[in-house]
């Protein structure tokens, strides 16, 4: 488009707030990772273990692409923060039967017999943590498009 001498064109509001906010998750993603990976260190006391745990994150985030692919969505701010909220949830998932595993092999289990027991010992928790999310947030649509905005 040309402008008349005097005038100038500026991009502002929806597209100005994405590119401030792509500008503060370039910053904040890595560095949120970077200490989730120290915290995962301190807890688990192994580089090893702990980056066996934070290996899990890229099938985590796969399956939250393909899921916004399938559902023809774009990536957004919004998903931006709920891959943040996955990262979380997967590197629980991770801990909580690497840490059983940790304790059978300190018992003098083989690392098959140790990982076996981990998983089965620990499927229940994990289970229980994604209904308890998936529910949530299941539950917690409607009254966040519908009371919040009536409350207001």
């Amino acid at each position: 488009m040309v402008l008349p001498p005097g005038y100038s064109e500026i991009w502002a509001r929806q597209f100005q707030n994405r590119q401030e906010a792509t500008a503060r998750l370039v910053i904040v993603v890595p560095a949120a990772l970077r200490l989730t990976y120290r915290l995962l260190f301190i807890m688990l006391r192994s580089f090893s273990l702990a980056a066996l745990i934070f290996v899990y994150l890229p099938f985590a985030a796969t399956c939250g692409v393909l899921a916004l692919w399938a559902r023809d969505l774009p990536f957004s701010m919004s998903a931006a923060v709920a891959f943040i909220a996955l990262s979380g949830i997967a590197v629980r998932h991770g801990v909580v039967p690497v840490s059983t595993i940790v304790e059978r092999r300190a018992e003098g289990k083989t690392p098959a017999q140790a990982a076996g027991a981990g998983a089965m010992q620990r499927l229940r928790p994990v289970l229980m943590t994604a209904t308890a999310v998936i529910g949530g947030l299941i539950t917690a649509t409607l009254p966040t498009l519908l009371v919040l905005p009536a409350l207001y």
